[in-house]
């Protein structure tokens, strides 16, 4: 992992990114120095059975799609995924003609130069797009970081994530044992390597994004007409979708949704912390389910 890290942190160092963080501004870089047109939309279709996000490479221009169905800092991060394989120069063969069908009917597959999708971290190119996507994320203004003038400060910022990573891990333990593929290193290892304030920093980020990236994975699993309304009934509704993945019940048709939240990390940690403690007292005492043929 640290070596990726290390590979990550050079090609973020060519790239100019805005501070603070600005999607649109980073997609007109990316468009710039490639010379060519990058769009990014929403596209229905994306969950079970395809990748949550699609970069398609055509003749003349980049295009981006994410799956609309999650939260806004999820549906930015998988696009940032796309671009990283972008900026990684990552190699795929011509598109399959069968996805390309279903997900664009009216487009010819051999127009396709690339594609490459976000469907889990198994492969040496997605887990480099992975981690370079969460350091774009996570990565402060170097002058900023440079003009913090008090170590008690840091101190305090670090303490403050840590608390957060422990109030996240009942919800990110049970997003792990039912899709361990969404989780990029192992815990124990990121302890070890992932210190001071940039290193927990991007722990935290990733404890989020593979809590949204389970929850998405586990949507098709909420009955039709499931919307919660607080963080308890959130909670419920992840422990009962849980057990019908566990059970092997099929995906709902049309599925339910998650409670919708604000689009700033700290929208995200503040949420998804109450679903969490709420997640635990309800499973006080009580394994997690695991979904037959889990690696875990």
């Amino acid at each position: 992992m640290e070596g990726l890290r290390r590979r990550s942190a050079r090609r973020l160092s060519g790239l100019r990114l805005p501070y603070p963080f600005d999607l649109d501004l980073l997609c007109d870089e990316v468009a710039a120095s490639r010379g060519r047109p990058l769009h990014r939309r929403p596209l229905a279709g994306l969950k079970a059975g395809a990748p949550c996000g699609l970069w398609l490479g055509m003749p003349t221009a980049d295009y981006v799609f994410y799956d609309p169905g999650t939260s806004p800092l999820h549906a930015e991060h998988i696009v940032l995924h796309e671009i990283a394989h972008i900026l990684c120069g990552h190699a795929a063969g011509p598109a399959h003609g069968d996805l390309v069908a279903r997900l664009f009917p009216d487009l010819d597959p051999a127009l396709v130069a690339r594609m490459l999708g976000r469907a889990g971290h198994t492969t040496a190119q997605e887990r480099e797009a992975e981690m370079l996507a969460s350091m774009i994320r996570t990565a402060g203004s170097p002058a900023r970081d440079r003009a913090w003038p008090r170590t008690r400060r840091r101190v305090r910022t670090v303490l403050a994530a840590y608390r957060m990573l422990i109030v996240l891990r009942p919800l990110w333990s049970a997003m792990r044992s039912a899709f361990p593929e969404v989780v990029l290193w192992r815990p124990a290892r990121s302890a070890v390597e992932l210190r001071g304030v940039a290193g927990v920093r991007l722990r935290l980020y990733r404890r989020v994004i593979e809590i949204r990236d389970g929850m998405l994975a586990l949507r098709d699993h909420l009955p039709a007409g499931t919307a919660p309304e607080g963080a308890a009934a959130e909670a419920r509704a992840i422990a009962a979708a849980l057990s019908r993945l566990a059970a092997g019940e099929p995906p709902a048709d049309p599925p339910g949704r998650w409670a919708p939240v604000g689009p700033d990390m700290a929208d995200e940690i503040a949420w998804l912390s109450r679903v969490s403690v709420a997640y635990r007292a309800l499973n006080e005492g009580a394994p997690t389910p695991t979904p037959a043929g889990s690696a875990r």
